[in-house]
């Protein structure tokens, strides 16, 4: 055998071990009772079939590329009762991580996005049954919650000189009984947290809001920076501690019996791109949500 095919050889069992390292996904799910870290969501890796939904316009769906046991593909507008459809999207995954694109530009302020999920707070979605893997609810008391993420924000533009809008997060739904009344899976109003890693707009600041559908508690990151590859590694229980307590008039008349974090179950994850006027696109990976028994005061 010449030195040349040994060399290729080599190289090749190399390469092939490496992948095969990369590629070992946890599997774990929320266990109470359990005195081991577990993630809460599979697959986070990406380690799954390669797709290419190629580019996809005036359209909004969801999509299980991998069937019932992986992340889910959504992409829509919130404008009018009927029409959700979303100016253009894309993902594609080339399996080791996720790419996801999205652009919406239409009159009204219409707000789009394109995100993956697992998880399910509303049983479907704007345009189809949810059909992605949805995690057995969470229970939060007692738990350090720790966000993990890598990210390359490669497009993110304002498509009109006055109301656009781009914010790309990793959101997080809670909810729970003591919530009030609302339309989720409970019937309960969420409360959902985006944890935002960019926020670019010329028509209204970020700001946390009440509306008939959730609580919104936003939540910075470390920003990320166009093009470049970046991690993000953070124990977000005291974030979730917080929001809970948050001061929004809609909790704040439960008066005593407002809820408190041991109360509440995470039920969604995603990692989203939230558009108006505006175009936005992301590749992701190892992306998780570990929840650890190590106690917390709620």
């Amino acid at each position: 055998m010449g030195w040349e095919k040994i060399k290729y050889i080599t190289f090749l069992t190399v390469v092939l071990i490496c992948f095969h390292f990369q590629c070992v996904g946890k599997t774990h799910l929320c266990t109470a009772g359990t005195v081991e870290p577990k993630t809460w969501n599979l697959d986070g890796d990406f380690c799954l079939d390669a797709f290419d939904t190629g580019n996809i316009t005036q359209c909004c769906n969801s999509l299980s590329p991998w069937g019932a046991r992986a992340w889910g593909i959504e992409f829509a507008t919130f404008q009018g009762a009927y029409d959700h459809a979303l100016t253009a999207a894309r993902f594609k995954s080339s399996g080791w991580d996720a790419y996801l694109y999205g652009k919406n530009l239409r009159p009204g302020r219409a707000w789009g996005y394109v995100r993956y999920i697992q998880g399910n707070i509303w049983k479907n979605g704007h345009c189809g049954p949810r059909r992605h893997f949805s995690p057995p609810p969470c229970p939060l008391n007692n738990r350090r919650i720790l966000l993990n993420l890598d990210c390359i924000l490669d497009t993110a533009k304002l498509l009109t000189p006055d109301d656009s809008w781009i914010l790309a997060a990793v959101n997080l739904w809670l909810s729970g009984p003591a919530m009030p009344p609302g339309s989720d899976c409970l019937g309960r109003k969420p409360l959902v947290i985006d944890f935002y890693i960019f926020h670019q707009s010329n028509m209204k600041s970020i700001v946390p809001h009440e509306d008939e559908f959730a609580f919104h508690v936003l939540v910075p990151l470390k920003p990320a920076v166009i093009g470049k590859k970046i991690s993000w590694r953070r124990d977000i229980t005291q974030h979730l501690v917080n929001a809970v307590h948050s001061d929004f008039p809609g909790l704040k008349r439960l008066g005593p019996t407002r809820p408190r974090l041991e109360d509440l179950k995470i039920y969604q994850m995603e990692f989203v791109l939230e558009l108006v006027n505006a175009e936005a696109a992301a590749t992701i990976d190892n992306f998780t949500l570990e929840i650890h028994p190590n106690g917390l005061d709620p």
